[in-house]
């Protein structure tokens, strides 16, 4: 099950980074300092997903 949080998070950080090289480099540049911000969150939300799965167990 953590497999697919870990998954979940690395389909994550791709599409990010698709955008991110879609949209140009001016939204690159912002993109780049929010997800200074963002990565802890993405981490936090893969724990909680994974703590909400094994509980399901």
């Amino acid at each position: 099950i953590d497999v697919v949080a870990t998954a979940l998070l690395v389909i994550l950080l791709i599409e990010s980074e698709l955008l991110s090289a879609y949209f140009g480099s001016a939204v690159a540049a912002r993109r780049r300092v929010l997800g200074v911000s963002i990565m802890p969150l993405l981490l936090i939300f893969a724990v909680i997903v994974f703590a909400r799965t094994t509980s399901l167990r």
